[in-house]
């Protein structure tokens, strides 16, 4: 309960307890704040504090924005049932017309689902954000559910749609580049997996072509591992089936088999031995499809490939103790034997296009995120892993490494850091020098003048009072994913505990290439037993078509045992 003193209070005339209804009500209130009137109203309820759940308003949320002006949603919450609740929020703003919003709940004998929409009719406006003299509905809808079939089995769906690119940002629902349905059947069955999806996309960019944004259905994928066998042997089955069409570009349709044995072996003196044999057999009929520097495919065609792989990872980690510390040194080679035969022309990259080469994939057997790239050729990859540990809690890590292929011939994208016999070096150092400081620093450096061509770091500093945030990554993309062009960009974000009650948090992005922040926020919280106050002040510098550089501002107050 609030203490003797309460930041805030309501007087009223009369205050009457309806014991039937578990409801109290107020005749002339007026609402105080530090002593001091700030509200009238003639008549106020709220459920008493034995109500676990009712209908009524909820909290109001007041703000302001470049785009809408002031705000005001003031939410009203529906028990429909004991399983069922719908909440109506309706926006109002000074600049546009109201938007309509809502959320429905319901709890069902085999799971759970929601859905959460809105939609409003408002001036159209040009790219330039000018109105146009015509109206037009603008909405999203959002939803999830998952639902049990049996112990094993379980089907859900994911929604996300919007009426137009830059809806849900303009009214603060989401940032997102690209929105993606699912609906789908999952079976975990002891070491068996299966799943079967279908998927939808909506992008969001100006670049982004409706026509040719992909559906996939279906979308199958089995996964089998066996139980471990001869000396910890196991291996493991991997099945997937894939159709992705688009309505004015490419089609595909993909078939997978694969198969691993892995077989793990530890020697006496500590050196630990990972084989692995795989093979997997891809089969693709694309019509449509652009092959580079030539035409669109006119008919359907046929492609495959196997992709065999022989895989020996050997490391040997030295651990030395002493008086305060431990260390360990753990030199890491892994070789693998493979084919350099490439990926045919007739073959589509639908999943691998966004390639990266750093420390966190210089040991695996692909670097690519999917299947439609095969991570060809025999190769050598070796690095050296260093940690220290303290006994009072600090400690430290350094990584090196790079890959040497045997064939001149290689088949990566220039400047990915791969495309040629020697890797690019990477590596990563992590220290926690105290519980007030920690530091990360990644980085891929060029392998003939050590230029830097990927370095991301992360800093975090200060006591719990006071701690400061801050990040910076460096890419050089323009050779590997034109859709990702270089980016030079900095993070700092803080937040401020002034007592047990205040505090306050800020955040910055900011671009170092094209020299112009991103984003820029702050705000400052307060919290007790009797209310919840926040006060958030955002500038994004970004445009985008209709949406220019805007400041929204976001007051929240709760007063905590009103209902």
């Amino acid at each position: 309960m609030c203490r003797k003193k309460p930041l805030w209070r309501i007087r009223a005339v009369s205050i009457t307890h309806r014991e039937d209804t578990k409801t109290i009500v107020y005749r002339h209130a007026v609402l105080e704040f530090f002593g001091i009137p700030v509200a009238y109203l003639p008549y106020l309820s709220h459920p008493d504090p034995s109500v676990k759940r009712r209908s009524g308003f909820l909290v109001p949320k007041v703000g302001s924005s470049s785009f809408l002006g002031a705000k005001l949603e003031i939410p009203y919450y529906f028990i429909i049932s004991p399983y069922q609740d719908f909440t109506f929020a309706p926006l109002l703003t000074t600049r546009e017309s109201i938007k309509f919003g809502g959320q429905y709940r319901q709890r069902t004998g085999a799971g759970q689902y929601s859905l959460d929409g809105s939609i409003t009719r408002v001036d159209k406006r040009d790219n330039d954000g000018l109105q146009t003299g015509n109206k037009v509905f603008r909405g999203h809808i959002f939803g999830d559910g998952r639902f049990a079939i049996d112990n094993r089995t379980s089907w859900g769906f994911n929604t996300a749609w919007s009426t137009d690119d830059t809806y849900l940002r303009r009214y603060g629902i989401d940032d997102a580049e690209t929105l993606t349905s699912r609906l789908f059947l999952e079976r975990i069955d002891g070491r068996d997996y299966f799943n079967a999806a279908a998927y939808g996309f909506q992008g969001l960019r100006i670049e982004d072509v409706s026509g040719q944004t992909p559906f996939i259905l279906p979308w199958l994928r089995f996964q089998h591992i066996s139980q471990p066998g001869w000396r910890g042997s196991t291996y493991k089955v991997d099945a997937s089936a894939l159709v992705m069409q688009r309505p004015d570009g490419a089609d595909t349709r993909r078939l997978s088999l694969g198969g691993e044995w892995r077989l793990p072996l530890v020697a006496r003196f500590g050196a630990v031995t990972d084989i692995t044999a795989s093979l997997r057999g891809d089969f693709y009929q694309t019509n449509g499809l652009h092959r580079i520097g030539g035409t669109p495919q006119q008919k359907s065609h046929t492609a495959g490939r196997l992709a065999p792989m022989l895989k020996v990872d050997w490391r040997l980690p030295l651990a030395r103790t002493a008086p305060g510390h431990t260390q360990i040194i753990e030199p890491i080679v892994s070789l693998v034997a493979a084919p350099n035969r490439g990926n045919p022309t007739d073959i589509p990259n639908e999943d691998s296009q966004n390639f990266i080469f750093d420390n966190t994939n210089l040991f695996r057997s692909s670097r690519f995120a999917g299947l439609d790239r095969f991570d060809s050729g025999s190769r050598i990859n070796y690095g050296m892993r260093y940690s220290i540990t303290a006994d009072d809690g600090r400690s430290g890590e350094l990584m090196v490494g790079e890959s040497f292929r045997f064939s001149r011939r290689t088949y990566l994208p220039p400047g990915a850091g791969l495309d040629q016999r020697r890797s690019d070096f990477v590596g990563r150092i992590r220290l926690g020098l105290s519980p007030y400081i920690d530091f990360y620093h990644s980085v891929r450096l060029d392998r003939d003048n050590l230029a830097l061509r990927r370095n991301e770091i992360a800093v975090v500093v200060g006591p719990r009072a006071v701690r400061l945030d801050l990040s910076f990554l460096e890419t050089d993309n323009k050779n590997v994913d034109p859709l990702n062009p270089d980016r030079r960009e900095i993070r700092l974000a803080t937040r401020f505990r002034f007592t047990d009650k205040w505090r306050g948090h800020g955040r910055l992005v900011r671009s170092l290439l094209r020299d112009e922040n991103i984003l820029a926020e702050g705000g400052i919280s307060y919290q007790d037993e009797c209310v919840d106050f926040g006060l958030t002040i955002r500038h994004n510098f970004t445009r985008d078509r209709e949406l220019t550089p805007s400041t929204s501002v976001i007051l929240r107050l709760v007063l905590k045992h009103l209902g």
